[in-house]
Formats: C-alpha cells, structure tokens, sequence
C-alpha cells in the first residue's frame, strides 16, 4: 500500500526495541507487554491488533512515556526520529510531544477541553511549540482544518466542543496531532464511537495524512476490518506478546497463528448467517500479569487438542514465500 519507496528503503522514523511494561506493585508476575519489537517507516502505517486487554493501548501510550501511576517501562527502547524516549527527562519529553511525536485519542469527546474554541485548542497547542506570530496561528489553524476536511473551518473556529458532532470532534483532535506537522502519528482506537459513514471519512484522512505527509502512523484497533483500510503492516497481539506480524494483505488471507485465525473467524461479515454464525474464541485472556510460561494461547489453542503445542517456548516461523509475514507458534500444521 506505501506509494513511494518500499519499506525497506524508507527511513526509520519509530524504531521499538524489546520494549517491556511491568506493573509497580506486582513483583514477580509477568510482565503486561512483554519484548514487543517492530519499526515504522516514513510513510506507512502499522496496525497493533488484539482483544480488550492484550496490551495494545498501553503500548501506544509507552511510545509517548505516558503510562497511567502504577505501570512503568522495564525493559527495551523507543526511538523516534534519532531521539531515545526512554532516557529522556518529563521536561525534554513535553518538548517532543504534540510537535516530534503526536497522539489521537479514542474519545474525542474526553480528551477536548470542553472550555475551549476550536480556535483556542489549535493555538494553545501551536503556542507551547513555536512562536508563530497570532496571524499566523490563526492561518495554520485554518489550514490543519481544511486538511482535515473539516467544513468551513473559518466560522467554526469559535465553536466549543459540545456543539460539535462526533465525527467533527474527531477531526479536530487530528487537526491538533497534525497542526505541528509531526513525524510520528499515533492513533489509539479513533473510529470505535463513529457511525460506520464517518469512521470511513476518518480513516480515509489519516490513511492520506500517512502517505501525503511522510509521516510514520502506529494505528491501534481491536477491529481487523478497521486495519485493513488504514494499515500497510500488522501486529497482532495477545497477552502482551507479538504473535504473529507481517504485510496487511498475508497476515489476513493467510494468517497463521491459531489466534490470528480466531479473530478472523470472530469478526462479523456479510456471510454471517444462522448456517454460518460467527466463531468466538473459547475462554478469556489470561489475568493481568498472569501469562503462563510457554505460549500465552495454549489455554485457548484450538492445536492444543491435535498434540501440535508444547510447554516449551514456541519460536518464531517465517513464511517462506512473504519473509517478512512470521508468527509465534509451536504447530506446523498453520493452515
């Protein structure tokens, strides 16, 4: 899907090293995101895929340093453009937030203040990293907007949030990641409170933003249909583990991990019927910080009854005609 240069040869622009969060007050247990590894290109987006739980929405607020009291970075680093995220003070990471590296939240509607102007959240956001003159505030701000599609941005530039409807709020939250034209783009389950209409126009957006700008987006969703609008690349997710990643188009026609296959399966389609019914994965995720030793999935691996799993640690398989699609699993028999 990258439309200029192959991931391979574009440049690096968010690199994540065996990144690792524990919790503060749990020694002993296992980690919640354990070793998680892959890299974002300028102009492509990278999906992170998993169920409520597996660790997808707390790596996302890792790669700003940004995790809630009680859960800290232990292991691994996060490099964005050059700069080491993890051993950088609060102060040198507020410089860096919003202007290196920006996030769009999934509820727009809890992370506008709703005591300020779309005017006012635009400048407030371009103030704290540049010292553009008020003209030329208001100028980007009208730009951002109409980047975003947002519809005649100039009268609307004194409207509060609540006057705003879902789809608007959240172009507006995009504008304010975008307005300091950012290298790095994260976006944390934007589109699960839209109407489907909407949530097309937003992903349509940030898929643009992505490619037009060179920026490197990390897209988080639990909705695999989602991913393949937006996402060139796919990680999927389970217990805090990598499980399987590769090319949107192999991972989803040809996935290989059993829990990859259980999400497909899982996922409502136009061929759902009384004959054809939905599939859900059996049982639940592991409790927080219980991840049992070997594969996270054996609980629930559909293989484990045919005698293809192991207690031992799975590895890692490559597809021998896509090396760059591999997955996390003891079972030889993956299709």
């Amino acid at each position: 899907m990258m439309s200029a240069k192959s991931s391979s040869q574009a440049d690096v622009l968010l690199s994540i090293q065996n990144l690792t969060i524990s919790l503060d007050d749990r020694p002993g247990t296992s980690p919640v995101v354990q070793n998680l590894t892959f890299d974002v290109h300028e102009g492509e987006c990278v999906g992170i895929v998993g169920e409520s739980g597996s660790g997808k929405s707390l790596s996302s607020l890792a790669l700003l340093n940004m995790l809630p009291k009680g859960v800290h970075i232990s292991g691994g680093q996060i490099v964005a453009a050059g700069n080491n995220l993890t051993q950088l003070t609060e102060k040198e990471l507020r410089g860096l937030r919003g202007s290196l590296v920006s996030m769009v939240f999934q509820d727009p509607g809890a992370a506008l203040n709703p005591s300020r102007s779309v005017g006012k959240l635009l400048a407030d956001v371009l103030i704290a990293h540049s010292d553009l003159s008020r003209e030329a505030i208001h100028d980007r701000s009208i730009e951002v907007l109409n980047d975003v599609g947002f519809p005649d941005p100039e009268s609307r530039l004194k409207s509060f949030p609540f006057q705003l409807s879902g789809g608007l709020r959240q172009r507006v939250a995009i504008a304010m990641a975008l307005v300091n034209r950012p290298k790095i783009l994260i976006a944390d389950e934007p589109t699960t409170s839209l109407d489907v209409s909407v949530q097309k126009g937003i992903l349509q957006l940030i898929r643009r933003r992505t490619i037009d700008d060179r920026i490197g987006c990390v897209f988080v969703s639990h909705d695999l249909g989602v991913i393949a609008e937006v996402a060139d690349r796919v990680v999927i997710m389970y217990s805090g583990q990598v499980v399987e990643e590769g090319p949107v188009a192999s991972v989803l026609s040809n996935p290989k991990h059993p829990y990859t296959r259980g999400l497909i399966a899982s996922a409502p389609n136009m061929t759902s019927t009384l004959a054809n019914p939905l599939r859900p994965i059996p049982g639940s995720l592991p409790s927080v910080g219980r991840t049992p030793n070997g594969c996270a999935f054996q609980d629930r691996c559909p293989d484990k009854a045919k005698g293809q799993c192991s207690p031992l640690s799975p590895t890692w398989s490559t597809d021998a005609n896509n090396p760059s699609h591999r997955w996390l699993c003891h079972s030889e028999v993956t299709s």
